[in-house]
Order: C-alpha cells, then structure tokens, then sequence
C-alpha cells in the first residue's frame, strides 16, 4: 500500500489536476511550436517562448509537488482514520453477536412473545437447526 498513490475525489483536487495537466499540455505545445517554427522566428520571440514553457513546467512541478501531494496525503490520513473506525465498528458488532447468542441460549425457555421479531427468527432457525441434527431423524 505504500507505493500506491491514493486520488482524492474532491473538487479542489479536480481542479489542481486540470490546472497541473493544461500547463503540461502547453508547455508542450509550445515546444512543439518552437520545434517547428524556430527557422521562422526571431530570436526575441524564440527566447520568449523557451522562457514561457519552462515557467509552465516549473508551476506544474511546484503544483504537484505542493497542492495535489498535501491533497493526497490528506486523503490517505482520512482513510487510515476511516480503516480504523471500520475495525472498530466490525469488533463491536462482533460483540453484539456474541451478546444475542447468550441471550438466545437462554431464551429456550422464554416464550417468543417475549422476543423481538429478530431474535424469533434467529431463535426458530436455531431450534430447526437442531431438530435437523438430530441422529435417527428418520431422514
């Protein structure tokens, strides 16, 4: 999990993204134009351009390597927090499944008017269960 890179679904994040991809995607076009049209231009305009794409690919790096890497560490700090809540949760209804069994043994003897309608069935399954396990059924 550590090499895997977590992308948030956010807004802010969206919008950091395309602004990150649309400043690649001109520097490169603007190279490509320079690549093509060097013979053509003059040398002002030339060094102006090299100058233009260099900054977009110095604001993309600083982009990602500022805005949408604290986005994705946020998101991955909520997550751990979320895993952690899910675990929690998870040993917690564990626990109560243990509690209803104790309590449904104990209610052989109740009468069902007693019970919740989850605990009848639960209850019912269990005593046909054992009715189904019991040697010389006739089955």
């Amino acid at each position: 999990m550590a090499n895997k890179r977590v992308k948030p679904d956010t807004p802010e994040y969206r919008r950091w993204q395309a602004a990150w991809i649309a400043l690649l995607a001109c520097a490169f076009c603007i190279g490509i134009f320079m690549f093509l049209s060097r013979p053509y231009l003059p040398d002002a305009a030339f060094f102006a351009l090299f100058v233009a794409a260099n900054l977009m690919v110095f604001a993309a790096i600083l982009i990602n390597g500022v805005k949408m890497t604290r986005l994705r560490e946020d998101c991955e700090r909520r997550q751990r927090k979320s895993k952690a809540s899910r675990a929690e949760e998870k040993r917690r209804r564990a626990e109560e499944r243990e509690r209803d069994k104790a309590r449904l043994a104990g209610m052989e003897e109740m009468d069902e008017s007693a019970m919740t309608l989850k605990e009848k069935l639960q209850h019912r399954a269990r005593l046909s269960a054992e009715r189904a396990n019991i040697k010389g059924s006739g089955l």
